[in-house]
């Protein structure tokens, strides 16, 4: 199911970063991490809501930029760094599932949900 729809995804790397196993691993993926590029022509809000439309479940990252989590604004810290790349995976990644009850008509739905949105943006 996750080679499938990235297979799916893959001409639209001008907007999406895809996931990739590290090297020498074989990883059980059990979601596809997804994030949207920031010079996307397109928001995160906007996709998951096709997707919502489409009836594909669909959740944030858990966490990307902790210090802007509210729990966290109030405790002693310092930043040793621009933290650009957390901003991103707060702001425009998501995931989906990919576990193995998806159906071959599952994941198909899933793919061209997704293209559909994307395709308008090429």
């Amino acid at each position: 199911n996750f080679n499938y729809v990235v297979k799916a995804l893959k001409p639209y790397e001008d907007f999406l970063i895809l996931p990739k196993a590290t090297d020498n691993s074989k990883p059980a993926w059990y979601n596809i991490p997804l994030t949207i590029k920031p010079s996307a022509p397109f928001r995160r809000k906007e996709l998951l809501d096709a997707l919502k439309e489409g009836k594909i479940e669909y959740r944030n990252l858990f966490t990307g930029n902790i210090l802007r989590q509210p729990a966290f604004k109030s405790i002693h810290h310092r930043v040793g760094s621009a933290l650009e790349n957390a901003d991103i995976t707060t702001t425009n990644s998501f995931f989906i599932g990919c576990y193995q009850g998806i159906t071959p008509e599952m994941r198909e739905h899933i793919a061209n949900v997704m293209t559909g949105f994307l395709d308008k943006y090429k």
